[in-house]
């Protein structure tokens, strides 16, 4: 008996301590965001890209499925509640084997994902930081940079989203 007690306590010392709670609305700010989207690129009309964000697992995460339109380029995100650091944060996978993750905060109605590590496919490394601000009830704005080898930043990637109807997210 003493053994069985023995092992359990060692056992419960063991195990990691337990996560904090996820509060209750801790994914609000993804409330504007839910639903599906089509992007125009500032300077490109030849692709687009289409997303839709979900609630999963619940309503524990946020699933986000985007394709970019006449490429190859697709991927998903997962966001959820790090009770650990009592933070947001994501993991984006992309169909080229790339990928990337990292904390995310909510300001001023906007998401912003400070400076972070996308690996792509192919190995390439580059640091990014994005924010995807409302633009009016209907549409957000996400704008990306890229650090460039002299330390500043430049604009990467700039798409307009406006709400659509649910779209077929497939190849």
């Amino acid at each position: 008996m003493r053994a069985l007690v023995l092992a359990a306590l060692l056992g419960a010392l063991a195990m990691p301590a337990a996560a904090e709670p996820r509060p209750d609305n801790a994914l609000g700010a993804f409330d504007f965001f839910i639903g599906c989207w089509r992007g125009e690129f500032a300077n490109t009309t030849a692709v687009y890209e289409e997303r839709c964000m979900t609630r999963t697992l619940n309503g524990t995460y946020v699933r986000d499925v985007h394709y970019t339109r006449n490429t190859d380029y697709w991927g998903e995100t997962l966001y959820g509640y790090d009770g650990e650091n009592g933070t947001l944060t994501y993991i984006y996978f992309d169909a080229s084997g790339g990928g990337s993750r990292g904390p995310v905060r909510f300001e001023d109605r906007a998401l912003v994902f400070p400076a972070d590590r996308y690996v792509t496919g192919d190995g390439e490394v580059m640091q990014l930081r994005t924010s995807w601000r409302p633009d009016g009830a209907e549409r957000y704005v996400a704008t990306s940079e890229r650090l460039e080898a002299d330390g500043t930043w430049s604009q990467f990637m700039r798409v307009t989203y406006t709400r659509t109807e649910e779209l077929n997210l497939s190849r």
